[in-house]
C-alpha cells in the first residue's frame, strides 16, 4: 500500500511536503519561585527561521533580564530573576505556525533568621546591629524612630550574602532611639541605649587674688553643656544671694563674690558630681612697704637665729615667713612674732641643712636674707676594727660620727664602693655600716669609712678554704637496662656542682637522678644501654672523672621451638620468641645452615622468630635449630604421606582458583570464583583414609544495573537503545 501512493503523488508535492515548516518541540507551561531564573524553549523541523515572542499579546525584545537567542532549529526565551509581575502567557510565532506556554510565578518566603538584639553602652562606644534573613539577594533599609538611617562618617552598613549590619563607630545620647531593620515585607525592631559619660572638669580653677573690697570672679570648665554643679566654701554649700551668685554659661560655671573681705579668703569648690576643683581665693589688702629689712645672720650649729623686719603699717592677716622656699608655721623649734609693725622670727636650733635664703612676706612687700648655719668639726667616735671571717660568709663593719655627718662614704683601698648585691650601706643616726656578702680572696684589705674631714680604717682578712675531696669516684661496671650510681664526699658544703657524661652536662630528669646531702654528693642513671663512657664531677676548678662500662646482657629464649607434623606438599611453622629484637639467628637443619629461599621463609617481627617450610616432602624431616650464639632451641619436624583430593573422578591439582592449605593436622581447600562446572563429588583421601562431600554452585540471577534511557529522534535518523547487564552470556530477549 505505501509502495502505491507513493507512486501516485508527484515529486514536487513531495518535497514542498518536506519543506513545510513545523513545530517538533513546543512550549509548556513553567512554574518558578520568585527572583529564580527560567527559560521556554521552541524547536522546529527547519534552521534559521525568525520568530517574535510575546507575553499576553505584546512582543518582546531583548533586554538585561529577558534574553531571546536562536541556535540552528532552537529559540529561546530567558528570563533572569523573575518577579512576580512577569507572569502570563507567552507565546511564539513563525510563518504562520504557534505555540504558547504559561509562566506562573510563586512568592518566596522571606523571613528573619536572626533578629536585631538591643544594645546599652556608654558614650562614645562603637556599636554593631546584625540582622540574618534567608535570602542572600535582598536589599535592606535601617531606621532610627522611623527614620531612615543614611551612612555616613560616623555610620556605616553593610550587606554580606545573608547578613545585613549597621555600624555606629562613636555613639551619642541623640542616637538612642528604636533601630529598625526592614527588607521588602519582614522587619525587625531593637533598642539602642546610650549611657553619658561622667562629668569630667576640663579647665579647673585657679588660684585667685582679688582686691579689698572688690568683686572675686572663680570660673571652671566642664565637659557637658548640661552638667549640673554645687559651690562650696570650705566644706559649706553656698546658695545664690546678694553676695554670692552662681553661673552657668553653655560649658562654663561661675562663682562670683561681691563686697571680698579678709573672712571670704578660703579655699572654694566646684562639685560636679563625678568630678571636682577647688582653689584659693587670696584677698589683698592695703599696700604695705618694708621701712626695716631683714640682715643675714650666720651662725654655729646648733646656736638660735634672729631675724627682724619693720612694716609701714600693721597688717590685718598673719605675714608669711619660708626658709629655703618652705613656709614656717610656729612650734618649738620656730618662734614668730608681731610687736605692732615689728616682725620677728627666731629659729632655736640651727642646724648646717638648713642653710639657706629666708623670706618674709606681707602683702606684696617681701624682704630677704641669708641664713648660713657652720658645721661643727666632725669627730670619730667609735672607730672601725679589725675583722677575720672565714670564705663564703659576710660581715659588716660599723664606726659612728659626732655629730651626725650628712654624707658618709665607704672606700676600699682607694676604690670608692656603691650599694650593689655585694655591698649593702646602711645609717642609724650618727652610726654607718658597711656590709660585705660573699666574701672571697679578693675582698681582703684596707677599708675605709669618711664623713667631713674625718676616716677611720680597718683591715679585713679573708680565710679561703681549699676545696678537696674526700671520698673519690670510683669507676662502674653493669650489665644493660641497670642503673648505675656515682658517689663523691667534698671536704665543705659546695651547691653548685655539674655532672657531665662525655663532657655534655646531665640535668636532672626521669633518667638522671642528682642529689646532695650535706658534702655528700650522688648521681643516678637509669636503664643504661651497652657502652663505654667517662663521668665527670666539677665544682669550681675541682674537678674528677671516671668510667662507666655497661655490658651487654646475653639474649636468651622466653618460648622454644616446638615439635610440629605437617603433610606431603603442605606447610608447617616453627616458631619462638626471644629476649632481645636486634638478635638475628641462624637457622640450621641436621647442623646445616638455612637461608632464605622459595622452600624456606625466614620471619622476624620484634622479638618473635618464625620459618615457614614451603612444599613438604619427606627430605624435610629431621632436626631444626635456631641458634642466638649465646643459646639455641630445637624441635623436630615429622612429615605424613600424600594427600589426594579428588573432583568428579579427576585428581584436583592447586592453582590461582584452587589452594589446599594444611595446618598440623587440619586441611582446607579454597575454590575461589566458584562456577556452575565446581558442582560434583569432592573425595578427599590420606593413605588408606577417605572423606565425600558434595559441592553445589547454585546460577547467580541477571541483574540489569544500567537501565534504558530515553532517545528521541528525527523521522529518517537511526535510533540506539542500550542498557548492561550483571552476566555477559545471558540470553536477551527484545
Amino acid at each position: 500500500m505505501p509502495g502505491d501512493m507513493g507512486d501516485t503523488i508527484p515529486g514536487g508535492i513531495v518535497a514542498a511536503a518536506k519543506n513545510r515548516l513545523q513545530v517538533v518541540k513546543g512550549l509548556e507551561d513553567v512554574e518558578v519561585s520568585e527572583c529564580e531564573s527560567c527559560s521556554f524553549e521552541v524547536t522546529l523541523n527547519l534552521a534559521f527561521i525568525e520568530g517574535v515572542w510575546s507575553r499576553d499579546d505584546m512582543q518582546l525584545k531583548s533586554k538585561p533580564n529577558w534574553r531571546i537567542s536562536t541556535h540552528g532549529k532552537k529559540h529561546s526565551l530567558v528570563l533572569s530573576r523573575v518577579a512576580l509581575g512577569d507572569a502570563g502567557f507567552f507565546s511564539f510565532e513563525a510563518n504562520g505556525i504557534q505555540t504558547a506556554g504559561r509562566l506562573s510565578v510563586t512568592a518566596r518566603d522571606i523571613h528573619i533568621v536572626k533578629e536585631l538584639e538591643d544594645v546599652d553602652t556608654m558614650e562614645r562606644q562603637p556599636v554593631n546591629f546584625l540582622c540574618e534573613v534567608n535570602q542572600e539577594d535582598l536589599d535592606g533599609r535601617w531606621y532610627r524612630d522611623d527614620c531612615r538611617i543614611r551612612p555616613g562618617d560616623n555610620v556605616k552598613t553593610n550587606h554580606h550574602g545573608k547578613t545585613h549590619t549597621l555600624f555606629f563607630k562613636s555613639v551619642r545620647p541623640e542616637h538612642a532611639g528604636e533601630i529598625k531593620f526592614t527588607a521588602e515585607r519582614v522587619s525587625s525592631y531593637a533598642t539602642l541605649t546610650v549611657k553619658e559619660l561622667p562629668v569630667v572638669i576640663v579647665r579647673p580653677l585657679r588660684v585667685k587674688i582679688a582686691m579689698y573690697r572688690h568683686r572675686g570672679l572663680l570660673e571652671c570648665q566642664v565637659s557637658r553643656p548640661n552638667a549640673q554643679v554645687r559651690w562650696y566654701k570650705n566644706r559649706k554649700e553656698l546658695v545664690p544671694s546678694r553676695k554670692y551668685q552662681l553661673i552657668s554659661q553653655d560649658v562654663y560655671r561661675q562663682l562670683t563674690i561681691d563686697d571680698v573681705c579678709s573672712s571670704d579668703e578660703d579655699t572654694y569648690t566646684c562639685d560636679a558630681g563625678d568630678d571636682n576643683t577647688s582653689c584659693q581665693l587670696l584677698v589683698e589688702e592695703q599696700a604695705i612697704s618694708i621701712v626695716r629689712g631683714m640682715s643675714s645672720v650666720e651662725v654655729m650649729e646648733p646656736e638660735p637665729a634672729l631675724f627682724q623686719v619693720e612694716t609701714s603699717l600693721k597688717s590685718g592677716r598673719p605675714p608669711r615667713w619660708t626658709l629655703n622656699g618652705e613656709v614656717l608655721e610656729a612650734c618649738s623649734a620656730v618662734n614668730i612674732d608681731r610687736q605692732g609693725t615689728v616682725h620677728s622670727l627666731c629659729l632655736t636650733s640651727t642646724q648646717s641643712s638648713m642653710s639657706g635664703p629666708v623670706l618674709f612676706v606681707a602683702g606684696k612687700s617681701r624682704s630677704t636674707a641669708q641664713l648660713n648655719v657652720k658645721e661643727r668639726p666632725l669627730e670619730v667616735a667609735h672607730p672601725l676594727e679589725d675583722v677575720e671571717v672565714k670564705e663564703k660568709s659576710s660581715v659588716t663593719l660599723s664606726c659612728a660620727f659626732a655629730p651626725s655627718p650628712r654624707v658618709v662614704r665607704w672606700f676600699k683601698g682607694r676604690t670608692a664602693l656603691k650599694t650593689s648585691n655585694k655591698y649593702s650601706m646602711k645609717r642609724e643616726g650618727k652610726r654607718a655600716h658597711l656590709t660585705i656578702h660573699g666574701l672571697t680572696g679578693i675582698d681582703a684589705g684596707q677599708y675605709r669609712c669618711m664623713a667631713g674631714g674625718s676616716q677611720s680604717t680597718a683591715h679585713l682578712k679573708v680565710e679561703v678554704r681549699t676545696l678537696k675531696l674526700v671520698k673519690h669516684l670510683e669507676p662502674v661496671e653493669i650489665e644493660e637496662e641497670g642503673n648505675a650510681t656515682f658517689s663523691c664526699e667534698l671536704n665543705y658544703v659546695v651547691a653548685n656542682v655539674e655532672w657531665l657524661l662525655n663532657n655534655v652536662r646531665l640535668y636532672c630528669n626521669a633518667i638522671n637522678r642528682i642529689q646532695h646531702m650535706g658534702t655528700m654528693h650522688s648521681l643516678t642513671i637509669k636503664k643504661l644501654r651497652p657502652q663505654e663512657s667517662r663521668v665527670t664531677f666539677k665544682t669550681g676548678l675541682l674537678s674528677e672523672t671516671t668510667t662507666l662500662n655497661v655490658k651487654e646482657r646475653p639474649a636468651v629464649f622466653l618460648r622454644s621451638l616446638e615439635d610440629v607434623v605437617g603433610e606431603e606438599q603442605g606447610e608447617v611453622c616453627l616458631q619462638c620468641e626471644i629476649s632481645k629484637d636486634t638478635v638475628t639467628p641462624v637457622w640450621r637443619k641436621d647442623g646445616t645452615v638455612l637461608t632464605a629461599d622459595d622452600k624456606h621463609e625466614l620471619l622476624q617481627f620484634g622479638k618473635s622468630m618464625a620459618m615457614i617450610i614451603h612444599f613438604l616432602s619427606k627430605e624435610d624431616a629431621g632436626h631444626y635449630t635456631c641458634d642466638l650464639g649465646t643459646s639455641q632451641t630445637k624441635a623436630k619436624v615429622t612429615v605424613h604421606g600424600e594427600t589426594f583430593l579428588d573432583h568428579n573422578g579427576q585428581e584436583m591439582v592447586t592453582d590461582s582458583r584452587l589452594q589446599v592449605i594444611n595446618n598440623g593436622r587440619n586441611y582446607k581447600m579454597t575454590i575461589r570464583d566458584a562456577m556452575l562446572t565446581d558442582a560434583g563429588d569432592v573425595v578427599f583421601t590420606i593413605k588408606d583414609l577417605s572423606c565425600r562431600t558434595m559441592l553445589f554452585v547454585k546460577e547467580k540471577p541477571v541483574h540489569i544495573f544500567r537501565d534504558l534511557l530515553n532517545v528521541k529522534a528525527v523521522p529518517g535518523e537511526d535510533a540506539e537503545l542500550s542498557c548492561e547487564i550483571t552476566k555477559p552470556e545471558a540470553t536477551i530477549v527484545g
